[in-house]
């Protein structure tokens, strides 16, 4: 029996480590499955699975082939394991299943990777020596709340990263392997080159195979490959050149070829794609449409900060970070090198042509900052160690409730349906109208429904208007409540409303989910749809007048407003008493270097005035005696207005004063009778 090398019992020590933390990843997140699908990208994987058609957004183009081609095996296995199951819910358990396997996968292929980048020298080809720094980079990126909560949504973000992750491990390996050695320099022996080659071809293969499973992995591995090649001028780079090319193209050809044969033909997958295109830069915020200040920091803000969930967390986490980066560039420059090769190519893309709002992008940025953190923690030996499980369990701390509350109580989407399956099986479900944002997830439902009516984007409440034009029945609505034309329809037709909401709070697990809320209206006859509003005798009617713009919506914020010019006008064509004005809006400060002054008029008599200097809450009483006749006017004016276009911002013309949240009349003078806003200007004007 022959004793065991130097160094074996440590490694065999580093790989029981990797393996309890893919333990305590496992034990951390069976219990938390979720049944729901519960965005529409989940629900475009559902139905990619049960149909795959990109021409038809099943799923959304690129098509992510190699991706559902797993995710129909994994259905299939979970409807052996549960043949009772519903097929939706078979689904999403499925994709979930897809997500934890490949994301204990990515424990291990990141420790690896980790390894490689952590190692100098050494057998050229033998394997990197384990490391503390790569076992604490690790342990961070495992704990990390955004990779927790990845881990198990039935999304595509970890098995394309764990994908990437595999031909990171080739081509970190080939990097090491190619590293120059004191005796030699770079100069290396026949097979030493092709150890390194053989990597280099691999890596490559399971590169083109990674863009199959999602296309962003390319920002992470073509950069690293480009940095291996290059590594090897002098050194038979040509060969490696053709290897990896020819690996990358097989890679590619295996799943390209079947998705333009299941799209119908490469006329029909292009023209998707555009399609897919038009919708990733519609109404979004991305830098490289708005390269404001503004935007980029929100950008970074949502890159580095929310993926920990917590401030305190991420400032710890980002100045190791720091620390690590300094401490790389000026004693391993090789290291810092290539860490820089899976960074920035990526971080560039995301910035700038992805909507950082959606937080699960961020997923790969995890990985270098982690592994800059554990170089600073490495530097501290085994108080840095110490340290790191610290940060981890912080980490799993604030995962774990969000993550619970997430798998336990379903999405909102999922309960809202229950509901209408709930009242078609009691015959009492009448026709459905419905934001377009819920037409793809009813799409999905295997239960029977309900007829619903078309839903064409924006335009949803015309086809309310032809549907009571021909008929009185009854309309469920399925809502958006972040969509502003919900105001167009009678609010006495909406008191009849169930809201259905994530029962937590966290901004990197409903970071850019769509839908995150959604309401079902119940309009038992037909309402009025306010483009003329016709009220019945001693009910308050009004309306945005001049000086108002058309509403605006961001769906990242879910939040909508209006803004008002320099004078603005509510319009009362029909006054039941005495009522109260309230408006809700932002500070000025936002946008101008100093407050601004707002009036309020009625006919000739001004209500009151006030500074705004911050955000802010006005309510005006309003005496029906002190409008003409049976109604009139409410005039606000602003002291201050700019053009977008002045600053250099867009080519927006409009005077714009006041950002305004909300404005609603009160019956009654209740202006006192709510608490102050904390935090907020909130001025009662009499």
């Amino acid at each position: 029996m022959t004793d065991a090398p130097p160094g074996a019992s440590a490694a065999r020590l580093w790989g029981l480590a990797v393996l309890l933390v893919a333990a305590g990843v496992a034990a951390g997140h069976l219990g938390a499955l979720p049944t729901t699908l519960e965005d529409i990208d989940s629900v475009n994987f559902a139905l990619g699975v049960r149909d795959f058609d990109p021409a038809r957004h099943r799923p959304h183009p690129p098509g992510y082939p190699v991706y559902i081609a797993v995710a129909k095996a994994a259905t299939a296995a979970t409807r052996a394991a549960w043949p009772d199951g519903r097929p939706d819910r078979i689904e999403a358990r499925a994709l979930a299943g897809v997500s934890l396997l490949t994301g204990l996968a990515l424990v291990w292929l990141v420790a690896r990777t980790f390894s490689a980048f952590a190692a100098g020298g050494g057998s050229r080809t033998g394997r990197p020596p384990t490391s503390a720094r790569a076992f604490c980079a690790t342990l961070l990126v495992a704990a990390c709340p955004l990779t927790w909560y990845m881990t198990v949504r039935p999304m595509s973000d970890v098995p394309g990263l764990a994908a990437a992750a595999a031909a990171l491990v080739c081509l970190a390996l080939a990097w090491w392997r190619q590293h120059p050695s004191p005796e030699r320099g770079r100069r290396l022996e026949p097979a030493e080159m092709a150890a390194s080659g053989r990597m280099v071809v691999l890596g490559a293969l399971l590169a083109g195979l990674a863009v199959g499973v999602r296309s962003q992995t390319l920002w992470l591995t073509a950069p690293l490959l480009a940095l291996v090649l290059a590594d090897r001028i002098g050194r038979g780079v040509a060969g490696a050149m053709l290897g990896a090319a020819i690996a990358f193209g097989l890679g590619a050809l295996a799943w390209g070829v079947p998705l333009v044969v299941a799209s119908g033909g490469l006329g029909a997958y292009l023209a998707a794609l555009g399609s897919q295109a038009g919708e990733d830069f519609a109404g979004v915020e991305m830098l490289s449409l708005n390269p404001t200040p503004r935007v980029a920091a929100f950008a970074l803000l949502r890159t580095f900060v929310w993926p920990w969930e917590s401030l305190p967390l991420a400032a710890v986490v980002l100045a190791l970070a720091a620390v690590g980066a300094v401490v790389l560039a000026a004693r391993e420059r090789r290291t810092a090198l290539a860490i820089a090769a899976v960074t920035l190519p990526y971080l560039a893309f995301h910035l700038a042509f992805q909507d950082t709002a959606f937080a699960r992008y961020a997923l790969p940025v995890v990985l270098p900052v982690a592994f800059l953190a554990a170089v600073a923690l490495d530097a501290a030996g085994r108080a840095g160690l110490l340290a790191a499980v610290g940060l981890a369990a912080w980490s799993a701390s604030l995962a774990m409730p969000p993550l619970q509350a997430y798998a336990t109580s379903g999405s909102p989407t999922a309960r809202l349906f229950d509901r209408v399956a709930e009242g078609t099986a009691d015959g009492g479900a009448p026709v459905l109208a419905m934001h377009q944002s819920m037409q793809r997830p009813l799409e999905a439902e295997t239960r029977a429904v309900p007829p619903a009516l078309p839903s064409p984007p924006r335009r949803e409440w015309l086809e309310l208007v032809t549907h009571w034009r021909a008929t009185a029945t009854p309309v469920w609505f399925l809502a958006d409540p972040r969509r502003t034309d919900l105001a167009l329809i009678d609010a006495q037709a909406q008191q009849t409303r169930e809201d259905f909401r994530w029962d937590l709070s966290s901004v990197s697990m409903l970071g850019g989910m769509r839908p995150a809320d959604v309401a079902l209206i119940r309009m038992p006859v037909p309402a009025a749809i306010e483009q003329f509003d016709v009220q019945s005798a001693g009910v308050t009617m009004w309306a945005y007048g001049e000086g108002f713009h058309e509403p605006e919506l961001d769906n990242a914020k879910a939040r909508s407003w209006r803004w008002m010019g320099e004078r603005a006008v509510v319009e009362l064509p029909q006054l039941a008493g005495d009522v109260t004005l309230e408006i809700r809006g932002e500070s000025p400060l936002a946008y101008f270097p100093r407050p601004s002054t707002l009036e309020i008029h009625a006919g000739p008599t001004l209500l009151g005035r006030v500074e705004l200097t911050a955000d802010f809450t006005v309510r005006a009483g309003v005496r029906a005696a002190s409008l003409p006749g049976r109604g009139g006017q409410l005039v606000l004016t602003t002291s201050q207005t700019f053009a977008p276009a002045e600053r250099g911002a867009s080519g927006d013309r409009r005077r714009l004063g006041l950002r305004l949240f909300d404005v609603r009349l009160v019956p009654g003078l209740s202006a006192r009778n709510s608490e102050p806003i904390s935090g907020q200007n909130t001025s009662d004007l009499r």
